[in-house]
C-alpha cells in the first residue's frame, strides 16, 4: 500500500468530511438544546437501625449486621406495588405503577445501614417530590413489616437546578469521533479495495506498459464546452503535455515506419477522443500534415469537437461504391490538420472496418498524409478497434486516472495483443496536476 497515495486519496474526502462533521455537530447541538427533554434527578437517603444500634452502650455487632441486612430488604420495599400506589395517590399522578417504578432507583451502602433513593422526572419539582414521597411511604411500609429500632430520613430531596442529562459536550465529542472514523474508515476501505489505475511512480510496473504521456485535468470550462484544449481555454500544463506526448511518440518509434496511429481505450468515457484530437493538433503545429479519422462508427463525435458536418464520413465512404475519399475529408481551421468524421452510424460497423476497401483507404491515406490518427471505439465489448489495431502501425491506449479499472485495461490489452497490435504506450488522462498557468 502506497502511503502517499492513501493520503492523496483522503484529500478527496476532506470537503465531505467537514460537511458531514458540521451537519452532525449541528444536528447534535439542535437536538440536545431544543428537542431533547430535560431529565432531573433528586436524591434522598434513609438510615435503618435495628433495636439497640443507635444506643452505643447496648448495641451489638449482631444488631449492626441485622441493620445492614434490613437495608437490602428495604430496597425491595421501596419499589413494591404498595409503596408506589401510595406515592401515586399522594402526588395525584397519572403515571402507572410500572412507569413510576422505572423512574426510581435505589443504592444500598455496604458499610452503613443507609439506602439512597433517586427519583427522575422531566420536572425538577416533581423529581424532588417523588423522592421524598417514596422515602415517606417506604418508611411507613417498613415499620409495618419489620420490627426496627428506627428509620430516619437523613436528607430531604431538594429541587435540582440542572438537568441530569445535559450531555451536550459529550455528545459533540462522540459525534466528531464517529464522523472521523466513519468518513476516513470508508475512504480507507474504498482505497484498499479500489482496483482503478492511479498515476504514480509504480504505474508502469503495475500496467506492464510504458507511460507515453500524462494529460492533466483540463479546465472545467473546456470540458463543458467540449472543445479541444489546445485550441480554446488552453492552459500551459495541458498544451505542453500534448507536445511532450508528441515528442515521446516520435522518439519511441524513431527507428520504425510510423504513419498510422490508433488511439483507443478500454471503456467509454476515458478521454480517447480528447487525446486523439489534441495529439493531432500537436502534430499539425509541428508542421506535419495530419489526418484525424473518426473510426468510432458507433458513437463517434469528432465532428462536434471541430464543429463540422457529419452528414458524410467514413461510414458513407466504406458503404458506397465510389473511390474518391477526398470529398469525405474536412479541412479545419488549424493549418495542416484535416478531419474525416465517422458519418451516420451504420448497423454493421465491424464489417465495414474489416472490408478490403477500408484497408485500401488506410494505405492511400498513409501515402498522402505525414501521419494518420484513428480515433477508435472502446476495445472492451466491440471488435472495431481490434480490427483497426491490426491495420495501424502503432496503438496508443488511453487510461483515465483513478477511473479505469485494472482488469478492464488488462482485458483490452490482451485483446489487442492477440491481433498483433503494437502498443506504443499508455496515456494517463485527467491526472490531478499542480497549479495551472494560463497562456497569455
Amino acid at each position: 500500500m502506497n502511503i502517499k497515495e492513501l493520503f492523496k486519496y483522503f484529500k478527496k474526502y476532506v470537503l465531505v468530511f467537514f460537511a458531514i462533521l458540521l451537519m452532525s455537530l449541528g444536528g447534535v447541538f439542535i437536538y440536545d438544546k431544543f428537542m431533547k427533554q430535560p431529565a432531573y434527578r433528586a436524591q434522598t437517603s434513609v438510615m435503618i437501625a435495628k433495636s439497640g444500634v443507635n444506643d452505643s452502650a447496648s448495641g451489638t455487632v449482631n444488631d449492626i449486621n441485622a441493620s445492614l441486612k434490613l437495608v437490602s430488604v428495604y430496597g425491595e420495599i421501596v419499589k413494591s406495588e404498595a409503596v408506589l400506589e401510595s406515592v401515586n395517590d399522594s402526588i395525584d399522578s397519572r403515571m402507572s405503577v410500572s412507569e413510576l417504578s422505572s423512574r426510581i432507583s435505589t443504592k444500598a451502602s455496604s458499610d452503613t445501614a443507609t439506602l439512597t433513593i433517586t427519583a427522575e422526572s422531566n420536572s425538577a419539582n416533581d423529581s424532588a417530590l417523588i423522592a421524598n414521597k417514596v422515602a415517606e411511604a417506604s418508611m411507613n411500609e417498613m415499620k409495618k413489616l419489620y420490627k426496627v429500632g428506627s428509620i430516619t430520613q437523613l436528607s430531604v430531596a431538594s429541587v435540582p437546578t440542572t438537568s441530569s442529562n445535559n450531555t451536550l459536550t459529550r455528545d459533540l465529542v462522540i459525534a466528531a469521533i464517529l464522523v472521523v472514523f466513519g468518513v476516513f474508515g470508508f475512504a480507507f476501505l474504498k482505497f484498499y479495495f479500489d482496483k482503478t489505475i492511479r498515476y504514480n511512480e509504480n504505474t508502469e510496473k503495475a500496467l506492464g506498459a510504458s507511460i507515453a504521456g500524462t494529460i492533466p485535468e483540463a479546465s472545467v470550462k473546456a470540458r463543458r464546452s467540449g472543445s479541444t484544449t489546445i485550441e480554446k481555454y488552453s492552459t500551459v500544463a495541458v498544451s505542453e503535455s500534448f507536445k511532450i506526448l508528441r515528442a515521446n511518440l516520435q522518439f519511441a518509434v524513431a527507428s520504425k515506419r510510423f504513419k498510422t496511429l490508433l488511439v483507443t481505450s478500454a471503456n467509454v468515457g476515458e478521454g480517447k477522443t480528447f487525446v486523439a484530437a489534441n495529439l493531432a493538433m500537436a502534430f499539425a503545429q509541428a508542421g506535419k500534415k495530419v489526418l484525424l479519422v473518426d473510426t468510432d462508427l458507433r458513437s463517434g463525435n469528432l465532428h462536434k469537437l471541430f464543429d463540422i458536418s457529419n452528414e458524410k464520413g467514413l461510414a458513407e465512404y466504406l458503404a458506397g461504391n465510389g473511390r474518391d475519399f477526398d470529398r469525405y475529408i474536412e479541412e479545419v481551421k488549424n493549418k495542416d490538420l484535416f478531419v474525416m468524421p465517422c458519418g451516420k452510424h451504420p448497423t454493421n460497423p465491424s464489417e465495414l472496418l474489416s472490408s478490403r476497401k477500408c484497408k485500401e483507404l488506410i494505405k492511400s491515406l498513409s501515402d498522402i498524409y505525414d501521419i494518420v490518427i484513428f480515433d477508435g471505439a472502446p476495445v472492451n465489448g466491440y471488435a472495431d478497434s481490434i480490427v483497426m489495431a491490426s491495420y495501424a502501425d502503432e496503438t496508443l491506449m488511453v487510461v483515465k486516472d483513478a477511473s479505469t479499472k485494472d482488469d478492464d485495461f488488462k482485458a483490452a490489452e490482451n485483446a489487442l495483443e492477440k491481433v498483433g497490435a503494437k502498443i506504443t504506450g499508455v496515456v494517463m488522462n485527467r491526472v490531478e496536476s499542480t497549479p495551472k498557468y494560463k497562456i497569455n
